[in-house]
């Protein structure tokens, strides 16, 4: 029997390969590597650094989302949680996200054992981080700094804003009017009913995000003195949103490809060339990679429990229905970013 998930895996690595082998092509390789070779250390232990501290952060906001509705955990196990979801993402041979394993983590330490709610936290995390990036490149693009960014891409970002402005308050009113019959909507309304009447709930979900998001654009910043690159602060805040965004549409594995190619559109815009630009990507992928091998330790760490197999995240994806609601790449990935 064919299984979808894997056939599915095995085509976003494919695109992956063709966008990396096209965009070697299309580089001086040699350029790309002496840049590499030649980068600041400094700057990118520091990157590493504020990158973990960033993880943190996020781990924070969502033991207050998932607070919100009812899961009872100390910070240390969001943190642990979060940190094994980044080594899912990109170190386990498996088609499970990292996304997917924290909620299992979170599902399994509730008295209840609720794995759908634990999806919504996730969600819940998710979306308060895309919204910052949303509004930070909007904002951005009418500065004098995104004067070069054509107007189609300033349009998209202004969409959008108007989209989570006007329509994410409507979403519970809408779906209860259009589908509210059914029990399954009945229960997730029920389930996130806090997330709608809290706005100090979501206004602290959303400081905590600007804040990530903020350290962020610092380790973008920094790789780019890494690599003696001359790029406007207040680029950062087009170059990166941008990426993030590419990131989340879930045809490529783990974002890759697509979102290098997307650090060379933008770079290029302010003069950067086009294999330094692809050295950019390249480090800030080197830094999520060995950030996201300390996930590793925590994962290790809990060894004393029993481990999930394969299966088991498998049939939670089954009951979280993950892949339908959600199909964010860490980075983040961004990721882990989000």
């Amino acid at each position: 029997m064919i299984n979808k998930k894997h056939i599915k895996f095995t085509a976003k690595v494919i695109v992956s390969i063709v966008f990396i082998t096209v965009l070697l092509l299309n580089s001086d390789i040699k350029q790309v590597y002496n840049q590499l070779c030649s980068i600041n250390i400094f700057y990118f232990i520091v990157c590493i650094i504020l990158y973990l501290f960033g993880q943190i952060i996020s781990a924070y906001k969502w033991k207050i989302l998932s607070e919100a509705i009812g899961f009872k955990n100390k910070l240390k196990n969001y943190i642990d949680f979060y940190f094994i979801g980044m080594y899912f993402n990109l170190f386990l041979p498996t088609t499970i996200g990292g996304d997917v394993a924290k909620g299992y983590y979170l599902s399994k330490s509730d008295e209840r054992k609720r794995k759908s709610p634990a999806l919504y936290t996730i969600l819940a995390e998710r979306f308060t981080g895309v919204v910052i990036i949303i509004w930070m490149a909007t904002i951005t693009f009418f500065l004098p700094v995104g004067s070069m960014v054509p107007f189609t891409f300033k349009l998209m970002m202004v969409l959008l804003t108007g989209m989570v402005l006007f329509l994410t308050p409507a979403f519970p009113a809408f779906m209860e009017k259009t589908m509210g019959h059914k029990n399954i909507v009945k229960k997730i309304l029920k389930d996130t009913n806090v997330y709608w009447k809290s706005p100090k709930l979501i206004f602290n979900a959303l400081i905590w995000s600007f804040a990530f998001h903020t350290i962020i654009i610092f380790i973008h910043i920094f790789i780019g003195l890494a690599l003696g690159l001359k790029i406007p602060v207040l680029f950062y805040l087009i170059v990166y949103p941008m990426t993030a965004i590419v990131g989340f549409i879930p045809v490529a594995f783990n974002g890759i490809g697509p979102r290098e190619a997307t650090y060379i559109y933008f770079l290029t815009l302010i003069g950067v060339n086009s294999s330094s630009a692809l050295a950019f990507s390249i480090l800030w992928f080197a830094i999520v990679l060995v950030s996201s091998s300390v996930g590793g330790i925590f994962y290790l760490k809990r060894k004393q429990e029993k481990l999930p197999t394969e299966k088991e995240l498998q049939d939670e994806d089954e009951v979280l229905n993950i892949d339908e609601f959600i199909d964010i790449n860490d980075e983040n990935t961004e990721s882990q970013t989000v």
